[in-house]
């Protein structure tokens, strides 16, 4: 269930490891701005609040649940079990939306659903390409991982949005070098024509 890719998984893994890596502070960045702007417009409520601090807590079980046992759960349940059922059964752009919509409803609060959709859609697009949970779990462990570590080593950070262009711009490099990569090491091959040797 992990990998029915016919490419090995060691070789799968490491060759989208760094593209991966690479486009995740965009990631992060970009989804946090578009997160606090939300929070700013839907402020969250004392339920809401008192669940992202459980989840903020500094333990070690509260950071592997975020940080690894999450995303392998999650991504072995949306992408295993229900994108590889949608891609079965529908268009691969609606499979891959469809699935990412349950992503983003399954956080069950506004505030998260952007993310998750977001997250979601890329590790969808992941999946259909490589047939691998492998390359979907890095995504999603290496996303929560920055998330949570941002929190607990830089409380005294400055919100995304105030974060000095020089910061900015090397992540926006990171990113379009790993988006880049991504696209080009997964490209689906043009369909050859009947007329070609």
């Amino acid at each position: 269930m992990i990998h029915p890719s016919s490419a090995s998984p060691q070789a799968t893994f490491w060759l989208l490891l760094g593209p991966i890596l690479a486009a995740t502070p965009v990631m992060v960045l970009v989804l946090g701005v578009l997160n606090e702007w939300l929070t700013q417009l839907l402020p969250l409520s004392a339920w809401e609040q008192a669940a992202f601090e459980h989840m903020a807590e500094r333990g070690f079980v509260a950071v592997t649940t975020v940080c690894l046992l999450g995303p392998v759960l999650e991504e072995l349940l949306f992408r295993g079990i229900v994108l590889r059922s949608f891609l079965h059964q529908y268009p691969r752009g609606a499979a891959i939306t469809g699935s990412a919509l349950l992503f983003g409803f399954a956080h069950l609060n506004i505030h998260q659903f952007l993310v998750a959709m977001a997250i979601g859609t890329l590790s969808g697009w992941l999946y259909d390409r490589t047939r691998s949970l492998l390359p979907c779990i890095t995504l999603h462990v290496a996303f929560n991982s920055s998330i949570t570590l941002l929190g607990l080593w830089a409380e005294d950070l400055p919100d995304e949005a105030e974060l000095p262009l020089s910061a900015w711009l090397v992540a926006l490099g990171l990113g379009a070098l790993g988006f880049g990569l991504l696209r080009r090491l997964l490209m689906r091959p043009a369909p050859r024509s009947p007329d070609s040797p």
